[in-house]
C-alpha cells in the first residue's frame, strides 16, 4: 500500500457519503454541489492529514495539513465567445498545493460533470460550450459576480490567465451508486460508505486498476472538443498525490514572496485564497444536510495574508511549531507595520484556534454572517488546499523554476 492508495480510497468514500446524505434527505441522488462539498468537509481533510502523515516517505521529509472551502456564490466570469458575451462559473473545485517556505505552489481548478463513463461527453448543452471554450482557451475575463476583483489587480484591465497547462481540467464524477470502500488489511481503515452497489459492475476500469468514482482529463488533450467532449482517464486521487510533490498543478507564487514579478495566475490564486479565508465561514445545503457547516474560523490577518491564515487554523499537531514559525517569517518580512508584530507573537502562542482571534483594535470583534445564510442555495467552488512545511529548516520539495508563471 501507498499514500496514492488511500487518498483514491478518501476520495471513493467522500463520494459514497455525499450519496449517503442525499438519499437521507429525499434526494435520488447527490448534486454537484453536494459531491464537491464532500470533498472539503472537515472530515475529508482530516482523513487526507492522517493519510499524509501515515506515509512520511512519500513526502520526504515534509509536514502537510488540509484546510478545506465551500464558497457559496460560486465565482463567475464573462467573456466574448462567438461574437457574444458569455458567463459562466469559473469551476467547480480548486485543488491547490502550497510550499509554505518557498511561499509558492501548484494549484488546478476543476470542472465537475456526472458521468456513467470515464468522459465528459458532448460539452454543447446549456452552457457547458462556454466553459469548455474558457478552459481550452482561456480568453480575456472580467469578474462577473463580485466574488472576486472585475479585472486584474495586476493590469487593472481584464483577467488574462493565458493558456497553460494545468489550469483547468475536467472532473468526471461516477454517476450511479457509490463504490463501498473495502478496509483492507494493514492499510487507512476508512468507515464504510453505503451499501449501495460496487463500481466494478458498471463502470469501466478497465485503464486503471483501481476503482474509483472521480477521474480527471484535460481539455487541452488531443482529441478534446466540445462535439466529442473531454476523456478522463485520470484518478483524481493520483492528481492529488502529484500535486503534493509538485508533478502537477500549474505553479503559481504567494503575494507575499520577496521580490517577485507576480502573474495573474499568482493574483487570481490570491483572491481564491481569500474567498476561502474571509470571514464569512459557513455554508448551506439542503440536499446534503449541510446547515450552517464550519469553513473557517476567523483570523484578522487573513485579509492581506489569506495562505498563512488557512494553514493556520490546520495546525493541531505537535509537529506545528515549526509550520507556525514558517508562517510568522511570511508574514514578518512582508510588513513593518507594529499590529503584525502582535499577530507574530499569537501566531506562537495560539496554534489551536477553537474561537475567532481578535481583530487589532476592535474590541469584541464579531464576525459577520456565512454568505450562504443570506441568499438562496445555488452552485459553489469547493477549494482543498494542501499545506506543506519543510521540518528542521528543509524546504518542502525542490522550488521550480519561473518563466512568467510557466514551469520548466
Amino acid at each position: 500500500m501507498a499514500l496514492v492508495h488511500d487518498l483514491r480510497d478518501i476520495i471513493n468514500l467522500a463520494h459514497a457519503r455525499a450519496w449517503d446524505a442525499a438519499i437521507k434527505h429525499g434526494k435520488s441522488s447527490p448534486d454537484e454541489p453536494g459531491i464537491v462539498s464532500q470533498l472539503v468537509r472537515s472530515t475529508t481533510c482530516q482523513d487526507m492529514t492522517a493519510a499524509v502523515a501515515k506515509w512520511p516517505a512519500a513526502l520526504g521529509n515534509t509536514y502537510a495539513t488540509l484546510s478545506g472551502s465551500f464558497i457559496h456564490q460560486s465565482p463567475k466570469v464573462e467573456f466574448n465567445f462567438n461574437g457574444m458575451r458569455r458567463t459562466t462559473e469559473i469551476g467547480d473545485l480548486l485543488l491547490i498545493a502550497i510550499d509554505h517556505a518557498n511561499q509558492s505552489g501548484t494549484a488546478t481548478l476543476l470542472q465537475a460533470k456526472k458521468s456513467a463513463q470515464r468522459s465528459t461527453g458532448a460539452l454543447a448543452g446549456g452552457n457547458a460550450d462556454a466553459q469548455f471554450h474558457l478552459y481550452e482557451q482561456w480568453p480575456q475575463f472580467i469578474s462577473a459576480n463580485s466574488t472576486f476583483p472585475q479585472h486584474s489587480p495586476r493590469t487593472k484591465s481584464d483577467w488574462d490567465l493565458l493558456v497553460q497547462p494545468d489550469t483547468g481540467s475536467y472532473l468526471t464524477v461516477y454517476d450511479d451508486h457509490a463504490y463501498q470502500v473495502p478496509p483492507l488489511a494493514g492499510s487507512w481503515a476508512p468507515q464504510r460508505g453505503p451499501r449501495h452497489a460496487a463500481f466494478q459492475t458498471t463502470f469501466d476500469c478497465s485503464v486503471q486498476r483501481d476503482d474509483a468514482s472521480m477521474t480527471f482529463g484535460s481539455p487541452l488533450a488531443a482529441g478534446a472538443s466540445i462535439t466529442t467532449g473531454v476523456d478522463c482517464p485520470s484518478l483524481l486521487g493520483d492528481f492529488m498525490q502529484a500535486l503534493l510533490l509538485g508533478r502537477q498543478g500549474r505553479p503559481f507564487q504567494l503575494l507575499t514572496l520577496p521580490n517577485a514579478i507576480f502573474t495573474d495566475w499568482d493574483h487570481f490564486i490570491d483572491e481564491m485564497l481569500r474567498l476561502g479565508a474571509k470571514a464569512s465561514y459557513t455554508f448551506n445545503h439542503a440536499a446534503s444536510g449541510a446547515k450552517n457547516q464550519p469553513r473557517h474560523r476567523v483570523l484578522a490577518l487573513c485579509n492581506d495574508f489569506p495562505a498563512q491564515a488557512l494553514a493556520a487554523t490546520t495546525l493541531f499537531d505537535p509537529r506545528s511549531a515549526e509550520a507556525i514559525r514558517t508562517i510568522a517569517k511570511a508574514i514578518w518580512g512582508k510588513t513593518d507595520f507594529h499590529s503584525y508584530m502582535k499577530w507574530r507573537d499569537w501566531l506562537h502562542e495560539w496554534p489551536v484556534f477553537d474561537a475567532p482571534m481578535p481583530t487589532p483594535g476592535v474590541p469584541d470583534f464579531i464576525p459577520p454572517p456565512g454568505e450562504a445564510d443570506r441568499g438562496p442555495e445555488g452552485g459553489g467552488l469547493g477549494m482543498l488546499v494542501f499545506h506543506l512545511f519543510g521540518m528542521d529548516g528543509e524546504q518542502a520539495r525542490p522550488r521550480p523554476e519561473w518563466d512568467g508563471g510557466i514551469r520548466r
